[in-house]
């Protein structure tokens, strides 16, 4: 909130922050095709990744979401609802 005006953060702003995040993931091999909704109450995420084969995709998705949660909402200062990760590939 601001008595200054309204602040809008687009979504590729969001998906560039993202993506600067994720690549401190070396278990993310590729982000694919994603998607990035804002509403009036917060932000939607669903991301497409390609894995690294051996890892625990359990474990590295809820880390991944955690991560982006946290630095997201510093970051932007909007509320993160919910990040849906979607792993549609390993590569070895």
């Amino acid at each position: 909130f601001s008595y200054y005006g309204k602040l809008y953060i687009s979504e590729n702003a969001i998906l560039d922050i993202i993506i600067y995040i994720l690549k401190d993931f070396k278990e993310v091999v590729k982000l694919g095709k994603s998607q990035i909704n804002i509403k009036d109450d917060g932000i939607l995420v669903n991301l497409n990744l390609i894995l690294l084969y051996g890892e625990n995709i359990q474990q590295v998705g809820l880390k991944i979401q955690k991560c982006l949660k946290k630095e997201l909402e510093y970051i932007t200062g909007i509320n993160i609802i919910l990040i849906n990760i979607f792993v549609y590939d390993l590569k070895y």
